[in-house]
């Protein structure tokens, strides 16, 4: 999705949203000091609540606006995020410096998918460091996220991405049982490398 539709969807929104649930049910493992990093942010909430727990947290998205909004948002609750507007894809294809000389004790990733960036993000934590990772699967019955497979996970994919880290916590509910109940559409993994 281009820059402009986002900065479209942003343009509407009055709140930053709720944090991702990989990271709002697992708050208990997070530093409590560090550098922090909302991989596409979009609005920051999961930016907003690291800067909260204290980590010097920076967040990048391709929205202009969305950033805009977030820094706005962390002026009202009195934290600092640092902003860079960044189309991840695109930047990532012609520079393999993306990340400059950051090394992260966090990295956050929720509802989005760019397969090629996985390297690079195992390659940006610092040893001892925790990955936060949540997005939608092939099994997403919904009308919530991507409809194009290429966004979302297979089964079971994030271990594979993510192989040589450690997993804290995963969780994909997949199409067993009871559909109606439990967490259906995503999965999540958290990892310390």
């Amino acid at each position: 999705m281009s820059a402009s539709k986002w900065d479209a969807r942003f343009a509407k929104a009055t709140s930053p949203g709720e944090p991702a649930m990989v990271l709002q049910e697992n708050l208990h493992l997070l530093p409590s000091s560090g550098l922090a990093l909302d991989l596409a942010s979009g609005l920051g909430a999961n930016a907003l609540r690291l800067a909260q727990q204290g980590l010097v947290t920076h967040a990048w998205d391709i929205s202009s606006v969305g950033l805009a909004k977030l820094t706005q948002f962390a002026q009202d609750k009195q934290v600092t995020i640092h902003t860079r507007c960044i189309d991840l894809e695109s930047t990532f294809s012609v520079d393999s410096n993306l990340f400059d000389s950051y090394l992260f004790d966090i990295i956050i990733v929720s509802n989005y998918l760019y397969r090629p960036l996985a390297k690079m993000i195992l390659q940006q934590l610092k040893p001892n460091g925790l990955l936060f990772y949540e997005t939608f699967t092939v099994d997403n019955d919904s009308s919530n996220g991507p409809s194009n497979p290429a966004f979302l996970l297979k089964r079971n994919e994030l271990l594979t991405l993510f192989a040589p880290l450690s997993v804290i916590s995963y969780r994909e509910d997949m199409d067993c049982g009871d559909i109606t109940r439990g967490w259906r559409n995503k999965a999540y993994l958290i990892a310390k490398k």
